[in-house]
């Protein structure tokens, strides 16, 4: 879903192991809210691991990330301007 203020998108993550790869470029920023299962987000060498409901805030600076399931299949909401 996109307006003229924000763009908010639902990424559904395979099961464990499989990538999902993430810009942050050029969007200020982006929230990731993790609304199913486990998630570990990574860039640039660091790794946040997040549960159900959690959230992270992706500033532009990090560039590419990627985001993995944990244990079986997840669920995100990815929102940014």
């Amino acid at each position: 879903m996109a307006s003229e203020y924000f763009v908010l998108e639902g990424v559904k993550l395979g099961g464990a192991g499989k990538l999902h790869q993430a810009e942050s470029h050029g969007k200020n920023f982006q929230i990731v809210t993790v609304t199913t299962g486990e998630v570990e987000l990574s860039s640039g060498g660091e790794t946040l691991r997040l549960g159900i409901f959690q959230t992270a805030l992706v500033s532009e600076a990090a560039g590419s990330y990627s985001l993995k399931a944990l244990g079986g299949a997840a669920a995100v909401l990815l929102a940014g301007l």
